[in-house]
């Protein structure tokens, strides 16, 4: 017996429909860098040229930054010491800053801090993020708001959950300013190996008039007051006493970042 055309069957000689193609639009590309380093040079006294933005410009003790093919570092030879340098080439008024570093020892006291700044104006003033690394191997973010000479932490410090820091392994730190008027500020923090998280570990938002501009990209290192160090029990002296801390940081182990980058800026 035949088909009955009206069945809804496909009868012979009936060829399928081409579909009307659906123009997806262009495919959005990711913004290029701006400053990309990694750190493949000798320098001493400085961090020297980035390998794209420009020259790094030392705020505080250059003396103590050196750079080795594959990393840069940053050493405080004592506690109260800070040491930092910062792309002046580099104005971004949204930035996304990306770099990871490891310390070569666990601080002692309140900690050792390692800042990463998505917005310094020419006038000094910053939105960094302070990284801060515990005696203990907890770590915690706060949005560090530098203006005037001074230092606040609007909206306080969080821990990062589930991450416990041990020396010598590599912790990476995304930062993102964004907006003039009012900025919102995020930063995420995760150990090496692990996959970064999808929500930031701290998002703050600040409206300082000064930093409503464009600015520039940095990385600081600071050691607190003073440190403490005990004494083998039975010592002479077995009980904790002040004494200098060396220390050393150093961003952008060969194993930090993928594809050799170990600092990298990005508009937003």
């Amino acid at each position: 017996e035949g088909g009955n055309p009206d069945d809804g069957g496909q009868g012979e000689g009936d060829q399928p429909q081409a579909e009307e193609p659906v123009d997806a639009g262009p495919i959005e590309q990711a913004p290029a860098p701006v400053a990309v380093d990694a750190f493949d040079r000798t320098v001493d006294g400085g961090l020297g040229e980035a390998g794209l933005g420009g020259a790094w410009t030392a705020s505080a003790g250059s003396s103590r930054q050196s750079v080795t093919p594959g990393a840069a570092e940053l050493r405080l030879d004592g506690a109260g010491q800070n040491t930092g340098s910062f792309l002046g080439g580099v104005v971004l008024a949204d930035a996304d800053v990306r770099t990871a570093f490891s310390l070569s020892s666990m601080p002692t006291g309140s900690g050792t801090y390692v800042y990463v700044t998505g917005r310094r104006t020419q006038a000094g003033e910053e939105y960094r993020v302070r990284v801060r690394v515990m005696a203990d191997g907890r770590v915690a973010l706060a949005l560090s708001r530098l203006s005037g000479g001074s230092e606040a932490f609007p909206g306080g410090e969080s821990i990062v959950p589930g991450l416990t820091y041990t020396a010598g392994g590599v912790l990476h730190v995304r930062v993102q300013v964004a907006g003039v008027g009012t900025t919102e500020i995020r930063a995420t923090a995760w150990a090496d190996g692990q996959t970064e998280p999808a929500t930031p570990t701290i998002t703050r938002t600040d409206s300082s008039a000064e930093l409503q501009v464009t600015g520039s990209v940095g990385l600081t290192v600071h050691r607190p007051g003073t440190s403490t160090e005990r004494r083998p029990s039975g010592s002479p002296g077995s009980r904790l006493r002040r004494s200098p801390e060396r220390w050393r940081g150093r961003f952008g182990r060969p194993s930090a970042c993928p594809e050799g980058v170990r600092f990298t800026a990005h508009p937003l």
